[in-house]
């Protein structure tokens, strides 16, 4: 059975190898400074020692209590309507000539 003709990486040219191997130490160096950072940063968010998924969810969920523009919307402007008709949308589109 003949294989889809990709060849084993021991038969690659030494120079290949060596970009092969370089981009994975860069890769992987990064990802490894990337995950410091990040405990670094989110780890005791919902104090417990260490990070987890509950860190990462508190840092990036935001304010879960209104903003003040909804809090006006919800509540002194909740009667107002603000457009009164409906807007036509142009369905069409002519792009603009050059010289």
């Amino acid at each position: 059975m003949k294989t889809a003709g990709f060849e084993h990486f021991q038969r690659q040219p030494t120079g290949c190898r060596a970009l092969f191997t370089m981009t994975l130490l860069v890769l992987g160096t990064g990802y490894l400074f990337a995950m410091i950072q990040t405990f670094h940063v989110h780890a005791g968010r919902d104090r417990k020692p260490g990070l987890s998924h509950t860190d990462i969810q508190l840092a990036y969920s935001g304010s879960q209590a209104d903003t003040r523009l909804e809090a006006a919307l919800k509540g002194p402007m909740a009667g107002i309507r603000i457009c009164t008709r409906a807007i036509p949308i142009s369905r069409t589109w002519t792009p603009m000539k050059t010289s």
